[in-house]
């Protein structure tokens, strides 16, 4: 079992459902839970981790964006402390959707990022309609995430997640669909 955090109620969750259905191997099973803003999740995923009730995870990830967010360093060090995974999304995980339709390399606020993406997703606000608008976009978007990350690493290799725009979805996508999945 991979066992995944999240900061948002809906997105988050919607996606990698949908990705993991879609592309998955049934290898994983999937965990995810919400909690909240970035140092909540870290709370969390150290508690489902722990949780004898609980099967133990082979993977634990907390998956949040910087957006406004207090203390995004100090949940990033207490992940890397703990042995807990990370995909911090800058300025916030609509930009890793946003990579499934268009390059982008310019810091904005969320905001616009969101907008951004209304224009390829109009129906869709905060639901994931995976089939009509990502499905089949995957290898593309993982592409362009690295690049980002590329120089998200190359401003500050402790910190990529401080760059805007950068996001590490693509690195849990890595963790839980098999590489056959990123083929074009």
């Amino acid at each position: 079992m991979i066992l995944i955090v999240t900061e948002g109620k809906k997105t988050e969750r919607e996606y990698l459902h949908a990705v993991h259905k879609d592309l998955g191997t049934g290898q994983y099973v999937l965990r995810i839970v919400e909690a909240g803003v970035p140092s909540s999740c870290v709370d969390e995923a150290l508690r489902l981790r722990n949780d004898p009730e609980l099967p133990a995870p082979e993977q634990v990830w907390c998956v949040f964006d910087v957006d406004a967010h207090p203390r995004v360093d100090d949940s990033v060090d207490r992940c890397s402390e703990c042995n807990i995974r990370v995909a911090v999304s800058n300025p916030c995980i609509e930009l890793w959707l946003l990579l499934h339709h268009q390059n982008f390399g310019q810091s904005k606020h969320r905001h616009t990022v969101q907008r951004l993406l209304r224009e390829h997703t109009p129906d869709s606000d905060k639901d994931v309609d995976y089939r009509r608008h990502y499905r089949g976009k995957v290898p593309e978007a993982m592409r362009r995430a690295d690049r980002l990350m590329e120089v998200a690493e190359v401003s500050d290799p402790k910190r990529p997640h401080q760059k805007n725009p950068s996001t590490g979805m693509m690195r849990l996508l890595r963790a839980i669909l098999p590489s056959t999945a990123f083929e074009d």
